[in-house]
């Protein structure tokens, strides 16, 4: 292929840095008249020309162009070079990740004057949301609603904002992109009631162009997210997701990534599913992942052969892990996360920036957003992009979705229409709540919580008689606070919507110590898998190390004292269903826990208890903090 005369002429005839725009064009010249030059030479000369190139102080904004295979050019450079290198450079492909990626880097402090970005930027708006928790009416400060009138979030606030968007968007001609990264089941009466049927009609209503796979969509088993995967009317995106045949799922159309069309421009989504199936939700045993970095790195490179030049990767995975993946997959332009209920930006327990920026050695940068749970907060991320595909510019945040905002009507009358279901279990009266004690999600992943320590001392109300000392239920079991005031049974079912059984089992001492320093495990010790206790009682250094953090944990006797575990002694206690079976990875409990005896389910033995407590004016009792103590304030 002809390198343009002319290009070499412009570019030989810089006085500044003749030797070194002479050496670019040397090798740009061989780099164009090899189309099957192999990889690694490729990036061998290309590391070679940014070393020789790296003195230079000017700045290149954008240079190389993304030619495709159909012989056409994207938007991501050609016209750049165009009058320069001619038509000739449409006939070749030029593995994108290096040209856009490597070369584009090693040559970005050459030429910049030469051209300027600003008009080839192209603006790419995404708007999404995570860990909607079937929160169809919305939320407020204590959990889930079930009016959306003056609720915050909900499914049709949800809606109609992003319908909104994407019709004014059309009009300009502007691009947006909307998301869900997964989550959506579980969490409120309403998915307890209606289950995956009610689940898949709500999504069906949604206006998404991709989503991923959370762990709680594997809570109901295999088959059935195979049945609502197929009746979804997007595509659902899970790159690491390993086809077994054995397994249901691979039966179900859950591509790695799927392609965007904006007016030519091409953006591919890569699905990252929540990977923990096994471990702490019902995938069945032949579900297998790929290793999570691998299988973006596989789907990103897949993409980029098809022109690709804007990806955007929706997981699963949590706040960090997506920080790590970043760092990973730098061919990664943004991801947009779940998992954690990670709240980013100028908000209250915000636990960074709004996006968060990933900068990698090339000078690209990938960006990170998360927003948060429950539908409060609809995120809303503007980019814009050089024509090679990087990020020049950015701006974005959460916006809460205030009662005051338009609700989506066809949403909104499915949510009255759920109710209709539920409507038995809110007229079932349980007793009235004056306690003001921490309560709720996040709370009962932060320390002793109201409704943690009601439902533990309920547990081991039922377990004495068969012999128990202590109980525990990790505090990710609990999903919304009590309210202060009236209680009902679908309040209950709120706190514990995941229908676990509780049982009796015999632990060691040293197993369950064991479960206590696993609960605490998580880098900043706050997290779902923190023990909420009854008759037990734990002291920790939020500073040690992980493993090390119990300082002391003691079993409260019948003589009123209270003892620390012995490793050696048999400990009779009561918990659920979930963490016996080794859920949140407590595979010790799972592997040498004796199941005694199966119970009811742990709402059931919640309203009994808490029935049996109430004084003559129906008054609910108020559970005795300082069983967990030391844990860090957030």
């Amino acid at each position: 292929m002809q390198v343009n005369q002319r290009m070499l002429e412009f570019l030989a005839s810089t006085n500044t840095h003749n030797r070194a725009i002479a050496q670019f064009t040397d090798k740009c010249e061989l780099f164009l008249a090899e189309p099957d030059l192999d990889e690694s030479l490729w990036n061998k000369q290309v590391s070679v020309t940014h070393q020789r190139l790296a003195t230079s102080s000017r700045r290149l904004d954008s240079i190389l162009l993304s030619p495709t295979r159909q012989g056409r050019h994207d938007v991501s450079g050609s016209r750049m070079l165009a009058p320069c290198f001619g038509n000739a450079m449409s006939l070749a492909y030029v593995p994108l990740h290096s040209l856009r990626r490597a070369f584009v880097a090693a040559t970005c402090s050459l030429v910049g004057s030469f051209v300027s970005p600003a008009s080839f930027a192209w603006d790419l708006t995404i708007l999404h949301v995570n860990d909607v928790h079937s929160a169809a009416a919305g939320v407020n400060d204590r959990g889930p609603v079930y009016d959306d009138t003056d609720a915050v979030g909900g499914l049709a606030r949800v809606t109609a904002l992003v319908a909104d968007e994407k019709a004014k968007a059309k009009v300009q001609g502007k691009a947006v992109l909307a998301l869900d990264a997964g989550d959506f089941w579980q969490g409120t009466h309403f998915f307890r009631t209606g289950g995956m049927p009610w689940a898949q009609e709500a999504m069906r209503r949604m206006p998404w162009d991709a989503v991923t796979l959370g762990n709680h969509e594997f809570d109901l088993g295999c088959e059935t997210l195979a049945r609502y995967v197929k009746a979804l009317p997007f595509p659902v995106l899970a790159s690491n997701l390993e086809k077994n045949p054995a397994c249901p799922l691979s039966s179900a159309p859950l591509p790695a990534s799927v392609v965007k069309d904006f007016d030519g421009v091409k953006v591919g989504i890569i699905g990252l599913a929540n990977d923990e199936g096994k471990d702490i939700s019902e995938a069945c045993p032949e579900t297998n992942f790929a290793d999570r970095a691998t299988a973006l790195r596989r789907a990103a490179a897949e993409l980029e052969k098809s022109g690709v030049t804007h990806i955007i990767a929706v997981t699963h995975v949590g706040y960090e892990a997506d920080q790590a993946l970043a760092r990973a997959v730098p061919t990664i332009d943004v991801i947009v996360g779940g998992h954690t209920h990670s709240i980013l930006g100028n908000h209250p327990h915000s636990e960074g920036p709004y996006p968060t920026v990933i900068p990698h050695a090339d000078g690209s940068q990938t960006l990170v957003v998360q927003a948060g749970r429950s539908t409060r907060y609809l995120g809303r991320l503007s980019v814009s992009f050089d024509d090679a595909g990087r990020i020049v510019q950015f701006k974005g945040d959460l916006e809460e979705l205030v009662p005051s905002l338009r609700r989506d009507e066809a949403m909104h009358e499915f949510v009255v229409r759920s109710l209709e279901a539920i409507r038995a279990d809110q007229e079932r009266f349980v007793g009235v709540n004056s306690s003001t004690l921490p309560d709720g999600l996040d709370p009962c992943r932060e320390g002793d919580c109201l409704s943690g320590m009601a439902t533990a001392d309920a547990f081991l109300a039922w377990g004495r008689s068969r012999g128990a000392v202590a109980a525990i239920l990790n505090g990710g079991a609990i999903r919304a606070a009590m309210p202060i005031g009236p209680v009902t049974y679908a309040d209950l079912l709120d706190i514990h919507p995941f229908g676990n059984h509780i049982q009796l089992a015999d632990v060691s001492g040293a197993v369950l110590r064991e479960a206590l320093e696993h609960g605490i495990s998580e880098p900043d010790v706050i997290g779902p898998r923190v023990l909420q206790t009854s008759g037990l009682r734990y002291r920790l250094n939020p500073a040690a190390p992980i493993g090390q953090r119990i300082v002391t944990a003691e079993i409260h006797t019948e003589k009123g004292t209270w003892d620390p575990i012995q490793p050696e002694n048999v400990y009779r206690i009561v918990t659920i269903s979930y963490l016996l079976g080794g859920g949140d990875h407590f595979s010790m409990l799972e592997q040498h826990a004796k199941i005694l005896e199966t119970g009811p389910l742990e709402v059931d033995v919640l309203e009994a208890y808490l029935h049996g407590k109430q004084d003559r004016d129906d008054h609910l009792p108020t559970p005795v903090p300082g069983r967990i103590i030391g844990m860090p304030v957030r």
